[in-house]
């Protein structure tokens, strides 16, 4: 945990220290500009304990405060379901709806343009537990926070439509609802590929 927290502030400060190194930066990263995007993930795994399918769908919206220097915000969806084999727990399927806003600054490389950030996403999480034999449903939820970081990168598919890569480095805080349940602590890694879309702010009017 030591080293996310340390990373979540590599993320923070970095981009001050190059900031005094800044080559001529492309219009779609002018201050003022905005973007429109999404991410679609599916995940599917299958062992000897159980079957797991995960959906992620997320949308990303930003806009730039300063050059390179954005500020966004990610409402996600996530849907999951697991199917165990040979244990006293059928199945389980859940929903998590999440709101995540941070900030990310770009770095110039060819055409090619990496990027750091770092955030917080607050979060309500649902589960339904059904169990062998009477058939017995019970349920879990939570909230929780998540600070995290981002390091990815992006480039060009065709006019200002981006192709959107990152690694999300997550820390989540859990707050059990119910009165019988502790809190904990986790931590994760999550794999992002997504679309988006930049539009330009000029004296004339938006550009796209």
């Amino acid at each position: 945990m030591r080293k996310i927290i340390i990373i979540i502030i590599l993320c923070i400060f970095l981009p001050c220290l190059s900031i005094y190194a800044t080559p001529d930066t492309p219009e779609i990263f002018y201050k003022g500009n905005f973007k429109v995007g999404g991410y679609f993930n599916i995940y599917y795994d299958d062992d000897d304990r159980m079957d797991r399918f995960t959906l992620w769908i997320t949308s990303n919206f930003g806009y730039f405060l300063f050059n390179r220097f954005e500020i966004n915000i990610m409402p996600r969806y996530n849907y999951h379901h697991h199917d165990y084999h040979g244990s006293g727990l059928d199945d389980n399927h859940g929903h998590i709806f999440e709101f995540d806003s941070g900030l990310r600054y770009y770095f110039l490389y060819k055409s090619i343009y990496p990027y750091i950030g770092a955030g917080v996403g607050l979060g309500y999480h649902y589960t339904i537990n059904i169990w062998h034999g009477d058939r017995k449903t019970d349920y879990f939820e939570d909230l929780y926070l998540s600070p995290n970081c981002k390091v990815g990168f992006i480039f060009e598919i065709t006019n200002k439509f981006y192709l959107d890569l990152f690694f999300n480095f997550t820390i989540k805080i859990n707050e059990n609802i119910q009165p019988d349940e502790k809190n904990d602590l986790s931590h994760g890694v999550q794999f992002h590929i997504g679309i988006t879309k930049y539009f330009i702010i000029n004296k004339s009017g938006l550009s796209d």
